[in-house]
């Protein structure tokens, strides 16, 4: 081999070095960041609400349990990952409720709930159950009850989410146009 494919193939094997060190660094900050995302839990829903009001977006609150294999699908290969792509900000605040954890909440009404109470008066009996509401608790689309095929559930999801802030904004307009009559 002559001196001159020799530093070839060097630089060559060093680029492909360089490469693969950017492909690493850059999956591991994914994975870190992706793992530093987590659904925030909803304590007050009054509190979300203004929230929601204030941003003009529907909430969407998904009923959870710990141990629930299809709600750990639901937030690890949806919701976390609509949060991570700074997508759905403008579209929608997300918010879970775990109703085996017997804790109290704020109720959008500003009155004191257990989580298990909100659940059933969403009639969310089987988790995951993802609702969207107003900024009052009013659903505004029909809910996401169970996984049923995780090829579908993106499409189900964003669908729902789009209709939810349709209404919203809907609203919004027309109250605008109400109040400057």
């Amino acid at each position: 081999m002559e001196r001159d494919e020799r530093v070839s193939l060097r630089k060559f094997g060093v680029g492909v070095a360089a490469l693969l060190l950017m492909v690493v660094a850059v999956a591991v900050a994914y994975a870190e960041r992706g793992h530093s995302v987590y659904i925030q839990h909803s304590e007050d829903l009054a509190r979300d609400g203004e929230l929601a009001r204030q941003r003009n977006v529907p909430m969407l609150v998904m009923f959870s349990m710990d141990n629930c294999p299809y709600c750990n699908i639901v937030e690890d290969e949806f919701l976390r990952p609509m949060l991570i792509s700074g997508d759905y900000e403008d579209k929608v605040l997300i918010r879970m409720i775990k109703v085996d954890s017997y804790d109290t909440l704020t109720d959008f009404n500003g009155e004191s709930i257990e989580a298990d109470d909100i659940a059933n008066r969403y009639s969310a009996f089987l988790t995951p159950t993802v609702v969207f509401v107003d900024s009052r608790g009013n659903e505004l689309a029909e809910r996401l009850v169970g996984l049923t095929t995780v090829d579908f559930y993106g499409g189900d999801l964003d669908d729902r989410i789009d209709l939810a802030l349709s209404h919203i904004r809907t609203l919004r307009v027309s109250k605008n146009s109400v109040t400057r009559q």
